[in-house]
């Protein structure tokens, strides 16, 4: 008897199971919003029959230095041309972004498959991240906490500093900093996290996973990722896979674009820096409810603040945690406008105020000359000595000659 057909305009859901990658890839390709010959597109990554997990470093690095290169010029193109052909006759900067794709298309493909080959062995356990809405805590009193976390500033990428914890076996959290809640997979090269974890994924399954769009999401929250798996090597060493794959968690978190600046590089209005200030203190309570030992920051992305102001808040936040350690990274300078070393002693040392006078050893030497023994010109003259100097901010500890003591 044949089984009974639905009523209405019902469409059967297909019992074949989806069909896996099994074809071998070849390079070079360009990135695209259609699978072809000599074409990978990055969101359509279930749909690809072709397995980019199999790229060998040596491939990787090869294309990657030949990004360098001209384009191969074709003096007589016929009316069919292969796709490789064509992605070979493409700019470096479109033979870039196609390698780079294929580089993420592979660790999609990891993730959805739960392995991949490092060394032609099969290493398993892939899991797929995992993002929730969580709403930021409440700035509790000031306190110390037995000191504080460690302040550090690392010239590596945060990914090599996460990495390089995460095989300590100790709790990594990442923060991501940007001024809206928006992605774009176009410009890859931005973000290393993207071409180096399955964070990826978590960004295309985030909307669903929270149960909101991206863009109606509140000022007052946070995207807390676990299950972040570290993957691949640099791109420069050919995007190696580990041996291992190690986990961290990332936070997302919303911070104001361009706050008013002054002149002396500081916050302009008191609001603004107090708001900075309540959102790393919640940033540092939610890390420490995690069970986080271990907090990297990367410079953000599309935020300006002033360098020396922000490190400080920064570090009055992390004095007023218990958290281990916390650590900047030196990966984006050029985001502080040639002002990374005031940023970073701000972070380390914080801002001293140092009292000086550039004339106090002028007067002196006025009064030395002059020899003076009536009491009232003493008096004046004492006076003029001792007159009050200006303040001055400096973002390193002061030193003992530099601030000359008056009599």
């Amino acid at each position: 008897m044949a089984p009974r057909r639905p009523k209405g305009n019902v469409r059967l859901r297909s019992q074949t199971p989806r069909q896996l990658p099994h074809r071998h890839p070849d390079l070079p390709v360009l990135a695209s919003d259609s699978i072809a010959a000599g074409n990978v597109c990055i969101r359509k990554y279930l749909e690809e029959g072709r397995d980019w997990r199999k790229l060998t470093p040596q491939e990787v690095l090869r294309h990657f230095m030949a990004c360098n290169l001209p384009a191969v010029s074709l003096r007589r193109p016929k009316r069919e041309v292969s796709g490789p052909l064509i992605a070979a006759a493409a700019p470096p900067a479109s033979r870039r972004q196609g390698l780079l794709a294929a580089v993420a298309t592979g660790i999609l493909q990891a993730v959805d498959q739960g392995f991949y080959w490092s060394r032609d062995q099969k290493c398993e356990g892939v899991r797929i991240p995992m993002s929730r809405l969580v709403r930021l805590p409440a700035v509790k009193a000031s306190r110390e906490v037995h000191g504080g976390a460690v302040c550090t500033v690392s010239d590596s990428l945060a990914v090599d500093v996460c990495l390089a914890h995460a095989e300590e076996e100790r709790k990594v959290a990442l923060v991501r900093i940007t001024s809206n809640w928006a992605f774009t997979v176009k410009h890859l090269e931005m973000d290393p996290l993207w071409l180096r974890s399955s964070y990826l994924k978590a960004l295309f399954e985030m909307e669903r996973q929270i149960h909101s769009p991206l863009s109606t999401l509140e000022e007052d929250v946070a995207v807390y990722t676990s299950d972040v798996s570290l993957l691949r090597g640099p791109l420069e060493e050919g995007a190696p896979w580990l041996p291992q794959a190690q986990r961290m968690d990332v936070i997302w978190l919303n911070l104001q674009r361009n706050p008013d600046v002054s002149e002396k590089d500081h916050y302009l209005k008191e609001e603004e820096r107090v708001r900075v200030m309540e959102k790393f203190q919640q940033l540092m309570s939610l890390a420490e409810q995690q069970g986080v030992s271990v907090l990297v920051l990367p410079p953000p992305r599309d935020v300006w603040h002033p360098s020396a102001a922000l490190g400080e808040v920064l570090r009055d936040a992390a004095r007023n945690t218990g958290l281990q350690e916390v650590i900047v990274c030196k990966e984006m300078p050029e985001k502080f406008f040639g002002r990374w070393k005031d940023f970073t002693d701000a972070f380390k040392y914080g801002i001293h105020e140092v009292i000086y006078d550039k004339d106090l050893e002028d007067r002196q030497a006025v009064v030395a000359r002059l020899n003076l023994k009536s009491r009232s010109s003493l008096e004046a003259l004492e006076r003029y000595v001792k007159a009050p100097c200006t303040p001055r901010m400096a973002a390193f500890p002061p030193k003992a000659e530099t601030s000359p003591k008056t009599k």
